[in-house]
């Protein structure tokens, strides 16, 4: 079984990553939160 890795399904993942890498936590979970909405809305658009 092949997984694939996040980064590869969503690019911007890297760009949650970068805050977190430069232990910037507040910003790191704001764009976190962010990116999981958008997520959220694009996957389940009738949530």
């Amino acid at each position: 079984m092949n997984i694939v890795p996040l980064h590869q399904i969503a690019p911007r993942w890297n760009e949650v990553l970068t805050p977190f890498r430069a232990r910037d936590y507040v910003q790191a979970l704001a764009v976190a939160q962010q990116f999981v909405a958008e997520l959220e809305s694009e996957l389940l658009p009738y949530h």
